[in-house]
């Protein structure tokens, strides 16, 4: 009996572990994300005023669709 029990609480040690990485992954990339819809929010946010900075919004418009 103290074997299935032993062998129970290493699957609940290996889970709490996996599931540190997976949150830990997800929170990681769901920064990425953040960080990249505040870069294109700032380059949308911003009056062109010569043609080169109107082509640069448009290239960000096409990227981010």
């Amino acid at each position: 009996m103290q074997v299935l029990a032993d062998i129970a609480a290493e699957a609940v040690s290996w889970t709490t572990v996996y599931s540190k990485f997976l949150q830990e992954d997800a929170t990681s990339k769901l920064h990425k994300v953040e960080e990249k819809i505040n870069e294109i929010r700032h380059s949308l946010e911003q009056t062109p005023t010569t043609m080169e900075e109107f082509k640069h919004l448009l290239q960000v418009i096409m990227v981010a669709t």
